[in-house]
């Protein structure tokens, strides 16, 4: 069977190379095992999506060859996939999961490398304080673990939560990142919460999330988890954010 556009990597210094020269391309990373029965399952898909998108590169790292260079990027789980850009590592997500793997992958190739900026760009003047965006930063509850979010639902439980998925690639979550902070200074009602899919997987994977952003308005329930979902907003749609506050206000 082809192979497509799939690299196989046997060397850590191999490794290195490939996400070294890949210049601004979207590098994509399947951390395999040969007796991971997902591992086979996904294989032919993510060939036919190197054949598909053909500016990625694709690259296959067995993980009982190469298991240092598996340690170093903390594999724990089969299949796991990472998505390098200019060198960093940008995103992952474990599970053979062909839909969500395509959505990445169209959604990161587009991810814009942060612009590096001379020391004598930068002002030497002090910045005035913006205390309007202090008070967001104490409005907005920011969580990456799991047990944490319950936590903040449990103690949170006669309020409506509002959870934004979101991830600093995406154009669309940061187009509706603003109005997300702006309602939480004034509608106390809500549990605003934010979680950057980049830095939580474990409840990226409790919620299944696909895309981003992904917005939850969920009553809560005194265990600290979600009994109701009132509405989802897939997408930076601020006119339906700003509908669906008016509609669930009390």
């Amino acid at each position: 069977m082809s192979s497509g556009n799939v690299i196989h990597i046997n060397t850590d210094n191999e490794f290195t190379n490939h996400i070294k020269n890949s210049g601004t391309k979207l590098v994509v990373v399947d951390w395999y095992a040969n007796w991971c029965g997902p591992c086979k399952m996904i294989a032919p898909i993510l060939i036919q999506l190197s054949l598909k998108y053909t500016s990625v590169v694709f690259l296959k790292v067995d993980i009982d060859k190469l298991k240092q260079l598996a340690t170093v990027f903390g594999i724990t789980k089969m299949p796991t996939f990472t998505f390098f850009k200019g060198g960093n590592k940008i995103h992952t997500f474990s599970g053979a999961n062909p839909e969500k793997l395509e959505q990445k992958i169209i959604e990161l190739m587009e991810y814009a490398l942060p612009k590096t900026i001379n020391v004598d760009e930068k002002s030497e003047k002090p910045k005035k304080k913006n205390n309007r965006n202090e008070n967001k930063s104490e409005t907005v509850n920011l969580v990456t673990q799991l047990d944490e979010l319950q936590e903040l639902l449990k103690t949170n439980s006669t309020k409506i939560a509002v959870l934004f998925f979101s991830a600093e690639w995406s154009k669309p979550s940061q187009r509706i990142s603003t109005v997300f902070e702006e309602y939480s200074l004034s509608e106390k009602q809500f549990l605003f919460i934010k979680v950057d899919v980049d830095s939580s997987n474990e409840i990226v994977e409790e919620y299944e999330i696909l895309s981003t952003p992904t917005i939850f308005f969920n009553k809560i329930n005194e265990e600290g988890g979600l009994k109701q979902n009132l509405a989802t907003i897939t997408g930076g749609n601020v006119s339906k954010f700003r509908r669906t506050i008016k509609e669930l206000k009390k």
